[in-house]
């Protein structure tokens, strides 16, 4: 049996983490012995996925530190302690620091087979990490073809040495909700409805849709049928201040209900008509898989669509980064298509979020994984 350590920045209710979740939850047990170790616990982030972990049986190690660079120097103890108590086969990091502390901690600890994880795109600063720290990764995978060639352009990594696992989710649970929510439970008005879903953050910008409808405002193009719901937890509080001031700002209270974080997703897919993700900083977000799987298209950024998922006028509206003005004239378009074509559009969704299901990613991850301990 195989043991394998995950290292993780967090537990928190995320894409990364929810895909970390359901590939642990899902391995062969009688092949696969998985333990996690968590970095930062209670104190810097919520533990949503403990709980489940725990529940089936899987050691979680919580180190519960902070972000200074005293903690990072006490995460390399903790995790090269763990590493030499527990003498694992295989060692697999997901997330930034997870994947850069992980690499201190394993130097000197030559016997596990280690796999560094990239799920978005590479900033310059972690090319530079990434050109140094790629000698102590047995293996690298990502996430799309678009950051294997980041990685062997840029940073010189052997294109052998990349293994690229498209990212997954539970396909039937959003394809198949088992609660769904009327509209006129959770808005004011029963028509079409966009929704935008996920951490307030920096990174989502949600606010912009509060400057693309102004923008619509601008030219005398505003639409009484406007009906937007964003749901997530707040992750940053200048994010979130931007977005209420906007919303007030421009007189959009009518148009735009802003509910807090679920832990039934799928519930609001199955109620909105098509998803709004124009995130400023994402290539592969799990957001993008849960519509499409849900059926319904997106109106996305080119950042965030970076690996071509969603086809534009096909299964979606794909708007370059940060031009407000298409981002208005998508979510226009979206409320002048007739009912035939939004169908259409739905269905092409459908099958194109079919490809996402976990199974796939559970069996290239054991196969991976078998790889490494014979090689």
């Amino acid at each position: 049996m195989l043991k394998i350590i995950y290292v993780t920045d967090a537990l928190m209710l995320g894409g990364v983490e929810t895909q970390l979740v359901d590939l642990i939850l899902r391995l062969d047990r009688s092949r696969f012995e998985p333990f996690v170790v968590c970095l930062y616990g209670p104190r810097a982030r919520d533990n949503y996925f403990q709980k489940p972990l725990t529940q089936a049986g899987v050691p979680v190690y919580m180190l519960d530190r902070m972000w200074g660079a005293t903690d990072k120097l006490q995460i390399i103890n903790d995790l090269r302690g763990i590493f030499h108590s527990i003498q694992p086969d295989i060692i697999q990091p997901e997330n930034y620091h997870s994947n850069l502390l992980a690499r201190l901690a394993k130097f000197g600890f030559g016997k596990a087979k280690f796999i560094g994880t990239q799920r978005t795109v590479y900033t310059q600063k972690q090319l530079r990490y990434e050109k140094w720290g790629s000698r102590f990764a047995d293996t690298i995978v990502v996430s799309a073809e678009h950051l294997k060639t980041q990685l062997t352009q840029h940073v010189d990594i052997p294109a052998q040495k990349i293994q690229i696992i498209h990212n997954a989710i539970d396909v039937q649970r959003f394809a198949h909700p088992q609660k769904i929510l009327a509209r006129t439970d959770i808005l004011p008005k029963n028509s079409r409805m966009l929704l935008s879903l996920g951490r307030i953050s920096r990174q989502k910008r949600m606010d912009l849709i509060c400057d693309a409808l102004h923008t619509l405002q601008s030219q005398s193009k505003p639409n009484p049928n406007w009906n937007i719901l964003i749901v997530g937890p707040i992750q940053d509080e200048d994010s979130q201040r931007a977005l209420m001031e906007k919303r007030a700002k421009y007189h959009l209270e009518d148009y735009i209900t802003i509910l807090p974080g679920t832990d039934t997703p799928e519930a609001y897919y199955a109620a909105c008509d098509a998803t709004i993700l124009f995130s400023t900083d994402e290539s592969y977000p799990c957001v993008m898989m849960e519509s499409l799987a849900a059926g319904k298209p997106l109106i996305i950024s080119e950042e965030a669509n970076a690996a071509m998922v969603v086809e534009h006028k096909k299964t979606g509206w794909a708007v370059p980064t940060h031009n407000i003005a298409t981002f208005a004239e998508s979510i226009a378009d979206f409320y002048a298509i007739s009912d035939t074509e939004l169908a259409e559009m739905k269905t092409a969704a459908c099958q194109r979020g079919q490809f996402f299901g976990i199974d796939r990613l559970v069996q290239e991850y054991e196969r991976l994984y078998q790889n490494l301990k014979n090689s």
